[in-house]
């Protein structure tokens, strides 16, 4: 999306959304391995960033890169997604009080980043960001502010409403650095 104002030239969509679904199969494991023993909600809740402070984090990383009124409806996005605290209770209480439940269900439409990668590399399909031309520090700012981008919560926001998102972000960037 913001590829020509960084003078990224791109590749296709579909391998694009190859490399991502890569990456998703990664946070995802990387969830569950987190959580498998359950979820500590009161320290989820003191700790994250209010509305507004999600706002003015979209803002300041897309107003450069996109014009102004797109822009404000990325960060109205970022902001609409960020539930109340006791919603947020109620979306992760099934992460805190049946963890295995949880990522027995889940798993169900899950498949193995290994597998993917396996199937993906036997067809000639990319596996990586540099694969397709995207270098890490774009990589790694994605992974951070995709998840402003729509209006829809997605595993990125899972991860970031759990405070995982830091720590997949920092495992790519040591893979790909």
């Amino acid at each position: 999306m913001v590829g020509p104002a960084a003078g990224l030239s791109g590749d296709l969509h579909g391998r694009q959304v190859a490399v991502a679904a890569v990456l998703m199969a990664r946070l995802y494991e990387l969830l569950k391995e987190r959580t498998r023993q359950g979820v500590d909600l009161g320290a989820i809740l003191a700790s994250r960033p209010s509305a507004e402070s999600l706002r003015e984090e979209s803002l300041a990383h897309f107003g450069p890169l996109v014009a102004p009124a797109t822009a404000q409806q990325i960060a109205d996005f970022a902001v609409g997604k960020h539930m109340p605290a006791d919603r947020l209770r109620g979306a992760l209480g099934p992460l805190a009080n049946d963890p295995w439940g949880f990522w027995k269900h889940v798993g169900t439409y899950l498949r193995p980043s290994a597998q993917i990668v396996d199937a993906y590399r036997r067809g000639g399909v990319p596996t990586r960001a540099r694969e397709i031309g995207i270098p890490g520090q774009w990589l790694l700012s994605a992974l951070r502010y995709a998840r402003h981008i729509r209006l829809r919560y997605t595993v990125l926001d899972l991860a970031a409403d759990l405070n995982l998102l830091d720590e997949f972000i920092a495992t790519i960037d040591q893979e790909e650095g």
